[in-house]
C-alpha cells in the first residue's frame, strides 16, 4: 500500500525571559517598554502562560479522540483505515497518511489535518518532562528576581518623590508604586509557589494522556 509519510518537526517553545527594567522603562523589542512594576507583574503572567502551554496538549487529548471517533460516520470513510493511520502516526510520531483512502479531496485534507494535529499533541506530551524542568528553573530564577525588582521600584520611587523638580504626574506614579510594591511582591511570590506545586503533577498527567491516546487507537 502506497503511503505518504511526512515528518512533522515540532519546536519546543520556551517562554521569553523577562527583560530587566526600572521606572525609567526597559526596551523589550518592537517598540514595547516595561517599567519595573510592569515587569514584576509580568512574572506571574509568564509563569501562568507556561503552565497553560503544558496543559494544552493534555486538555486536547480527549477532544481529538472524540473528533477522530466521529469522523467515519460524519465523513463516510472507513473507520478501520482511519484508526490504522492514527495508530501508525501515534506510534511513529510522523504523519502517516494512506493515499489510497477512498474519499473526496476535501475529506482527505481533513484526515491529513487531524493526523498532523495528533502528531503535534503526541510530540508535546512526550516533551512535557523537559518543559516542566525548564519552567521549574524559570520559577527558581523568578524567586531571586522578584525582590530585586521590588527594591528597584521602591528606590526609584523614593528618588522621584524626593526630587523637588519632578513633575506632579511622575510623583503620583511614584507614590502609587510605593503603595503597591509590597502587595504586588507578595502576590507574585505566592504565584511562584503555586506554580512550583502545580507543575509537579503535570508529567504524570501527560503520561496518562499518552496512554489514553494509545488505547484509543490500539485496534487500528
Amino acid at each position: 500500500m502506497y503511503r505518504i509519510v511526512l515528518s512533522i518537526a515540532i519546536a519546543a517553545c520556551m517562554l521569553p525571559a523577562g527583560c530587566g527594567g526600572s521606572q525609567k522603562k526597559t526596551q523589550t523589542g518592537a517598540g514595547a517598554e516595561l517599567t519595573a512594576m510592569q515587569e514584576l507583574q509580568a512574572v506571574s503572567t509568564d509563569l501562568q502562560t507556561g503552565v497553560d502551554n503544558l496543559m494544552a496538549p493534555i486538555n486536547e487529548t480527549q477532544r481529538i479522540i472524540d473528533h477522530i471517533t466521529a469522523m467515519p460516520g460524519r465523513l463516510g470513510i472507513d473507520a478501520k483505515s482511519l484508526m490504522g493511520m492514527c495508530k501508525s502516526s501515534f506510534q511513529s510520531g510522523q504523519l502517516d497518511f494512506d493515499a489510497n483512502i477512498s474519499a473526496a479531496a476535501e475529506v482527505q485534507a481533513e484526515v491529513m489535518g487531524v493526523l498532523a494535529r495528533l502528531t503535534h499533541i503526541v510530540a508535546e506530551l512526550k516533551a512535557t518532562p523537559q518543559k516542566v524542568t525548564a519552567l521549574g528553573q524559570q520559577a527558581v530564577e523568578a524567586t531571586a528576581k522578584v525582590p530585586v525588582l521590588a527594591t528597584k521600584i521602591a528606590t526609584t520611587a523614593n528618588v522621584t518623590l524626593s526630587n523637588p523638580f519632578a513633575a506632579a504626574e511622575a510623583k503620583a506614579q511614584a507614590q502609587a508604586d510605593m503603595n503597591a510594591v509590597n502587595q504586588v511582591k507578595g502576590e507574585v511570590m505566592a504565584k511562584i509557589s503555586e506554580i512550583q506545586t502545580k507543575v509537579t503533577g503535570i508529567p504524570a498527567m501527560a503520561t496518562e494522556a499518552l496512554a489514553k491516546l494509545g488505547a484509543a487507537f490500539a485496534a487500528g
